[in-house]
């Protein structure tokens, strides 16, 4: 029996006690292979999806990216890019 592998979603969020925190909420829930950028990030390692506050590495592949807003408070504009190819 073949069983999927579970989404693998990389979080890069600033400041890094939210990102920390939001690793840690998401692994709990136990659905997604949760990796934080601080913790590990090896090169050429593909993502189902990422949440960032930065620009994402060229060497991390996610064919799903949703930026949040980078500023303090609620100033900044998030934002989903899309790839075509």
């Amino acid at each position: 029996m073949n069983v999927p592998a579970r989404p693998r979603l990389l979080i890069d969020v600033q400041p890094p006690l939210l990102g920390l925190m939001l690793t840690n909420v998401l692994t709990r829930l136990g659905v997604d292979e949760v990796v934080h950028i601080g913790t590990a990030t090896p090169a050429g390692v593909g993502y189902d999806a990422a949440l960032t506050t930065a620009i994402r590495p060229a060497d991390i592949a996610a064919p799903v990216v949703i930026k949040f807003p980078d500023q303090e408070g609620n100033a900044g504009i998030g934002e989903i890019p899309t790839e075509k190819a």
